[in-house]
């Protein structure tokens, strides 16, 4: 379940919250803040990975999101039928 509803249930958290933000409450203005910056951080060390340029710091949100971006690609592919679950056999 981690690897098929995680990427889900961060998009959605990020829309509910942007709602949640829209309706002027101060703890989800502070929440959806803490968010971007989060997600901020994460576009810096793509940025900065890219340029070859190591930041200990912004590896961890990086790390994060690329791993669950990968998680939702991949399971566009599977529903679209171009990805397999089996095993076969790699080529020699």
């Amino acid at each position: 379940m981690r690897w098929t509803l995680a990427p889900l249930a961060l998009l959605l958290a990020f829309l509910s919250n942007a709602a949640l933000a829209w309706t002027g409450s101060i703890f989800y203005v502070l929440l959806f803040i803490l968010q971007l910056v989060f997600y901020l951080l994460a576009l810096l060390g793509w940025v900065f990975e890219r340029k070859k340029i190591k930041v200990k710091v912004l590896f961890i949100p990086y790390y994060f999101c690329m791993m669950n971006y990968a998680v939702f690609l991949g399971l566009l592919r599977l529903i679209k039928g171009k990805q397999t679950v089996l095993w076969g056999k790699s080529r020699t």
